[in-house]
Order: structure tokens, then sequence, then C-alpha cells
């Protein structure tokens, strides 16, 4: 992808609106933050379902209803959980209570990679999804839109 590349980041709605109104100031994920998206606009595409189970697949076409896009996010670092003590003293940052299926979990668990947002903006209103083809996990490369 190149210069004008936008970047998109599957989120359970609630998550993002926790991250949009400032309350969750750091993003947790399994993988690290790529490179290329540190200090980028990443759009965040409001999705339903259960938690932990991803309502979009590998390829995504313009205007499918599985998710909206609801506003964008700027991570500026990374921060990497080692241990359950570390993830637990930042759970005011994270926001992830200790029962939900994105906790530590003992004995499972190796780290947590926590993507540190800088700044960030709702949309005044929900917009349809471009087309998008998956870059890893819940991240999207998205056809030039912003």
């Amino acid at each position: 992808m190149h210069g004008s590349t936008s970047y998109g980041l599957e989120c359970k709605a609630s998550w993002c609106d926790l991250l949009l109104s400032g309350e969750k100031t750091v993003e947790s994920r399994l993988y690290p933050l790529p490179e290329a998206c540190v200090g980028q606009r990443i759009w965040l595409l409001a999705s339903g379902g259960a938690d932990g189970v991803a309502s979009l697949g590998e390829t995504v076409l313009e205007g499918c209803t599985d998710a909206q896009v609801v506003g964008w996010v700027e991570f500026v670092s990374m921060k990497v959980y080692r241990s359950q003590a570390e993830w637990q003293q930042d759970a005011s940052r994270h926001c992830v209570a200790s029962d939900s299926p994105y906790a530590w979990k003992p004995g499972v668990t190796a780290e947590i990679f926590g993507w540190e947002v800088v700044s960030r903006e709702a949309l005044p209103a929900a917009r349809p999804l471009p087309a998008m083809k998956r870059m890893k996990r819940s991240l999207y490369y998205m056809d030039s839109w912003c």
C-alpha cells in the first residue's frame, strides 16, 4: 500500500464509544501495532455481535452493513503488558474488566499489547464502510477514504 492508504480497526461498538469519549486511552490487542499505523488516523469500525468474535471477513465490500465508521483514533506508541499485575495496574486506561473475554487469562496469556491513544475524534454521524481488505487480524486497508 502507499502513502494515501487509510487504515481501519474493527472494534465492538461499546469499545469504540469508550475510545472516542477519551475514557479508554489504551486499546488492548494480542498483537503489536504495525509500524505503518503509528501516528496515523485509524478509522474505528464499530461492529456488533459477540465479544471476541470478528464481524468482518478478509475482504469487505463497500456498503457492507456489518459495521460502520464512527470516528478515528491516532496511536502514538505501544506498551507491552507481560504480567497480570502490570495489566491490572493499568485497568483504568484499557477499561477491560477482569471477567471480560479480553482480560488477562492466567496460565494462558503471555503478553498483551497496549496501543496508546494520543488523539481521537468522533464523526457527527456514522458512515457506511468503504471497500476494505484485511491487513492483520482486526486491522484493514481501506480504499482511499477519509
